[in-house]
């Protein structure tokens, strides 16, 4: 079985908190490139171009399939409006078979890439619902490069300009709608300032 076909993926997705996990509501992203490199000495480096390239489907899903056994990295175009999320909740290793966690570590011209991952035949978690011969828990957490602010104030005189003078409101409630209809409240500080931030590309 030291030749048995391998798959490996499964998903890119949108980290609106950046902490590293995949929570309830966080998208996927769609139309991302991603591509598979062989790192046989496991020195994080990949051994050479890509041998596999492919795209996140509408639900921001990705897979490898006929692979051999191996070591293997893979890298993700990090596309417009967005960045490397956060690592802090994620260990440095995708053999970790963590299935929520964001196993992008580097950053190298543009595309996001793993450390490499050891697949075994027969030897690969069977709870991401691929058989022991798939990994389906190497993912990638993206954050959004945008950001909407930033001023509540009290118009004295009605004149819908910001006038000199005219104070800020604190700890007024403001919401931000995503494109899926959720939503997210901040409140303004002691000077009416708000900012809602790692926002990704959408209306």
């Amino acid at each position: 079985t030291a030749s048995a076909p391998m798959n490996l993926g499964d998903k890119v997705w949108y980290d609106r908190n950046n902490n590293g996990t995949q929570d309830a509501g966080e998208p996927g992203v769609a139309g991302a490139t991603v591509k598979l490199y062989s790192d046989a000495n496991g020195d994080n480096v990949p051994d050479g171009a890509a041998i596999a390239t492919t795209t996140t489907n509408a639900s921001g899903i990705y897979a490898f399939t006929n692979i051999a056994p191996g070591k293997y990295i893979v890298g993700v175009t990090i596309p417009a409006g967005y960045a490397a999320g956060a690592t802090t909740a994620t260990s440095a290793s995708p053999d970790n078979d963590n299935n929520t966690d964001n196993n992008g570590v580097t950053t190298v011209s543009g595309e996001l890439r793993s450390n490499f991952i050891t697949l075994t035949a027969g030897g690969e978690p069977t709870t991401d619902g691929d058989g022991a011969n798939g990994n389906l828990t190497l993912d990638f957490g993206l954050k959004g490069t945008g950001a909407i602010g930033d001023f509540v104030w009290n118009d004295a005189n009605g004149n819908g300009l910001q006038d000199a003078g005219e104070a800020g409101i604190a700890n007024a409630t403001v919401t931000l709608t995503y494109p899926d209809g959720t939503t997210l409240t901040t409140t303004t500080n002691a000077s009416g300032i708000y900012a809602f931030t790692n926002l990704a590309p959408g209306t």
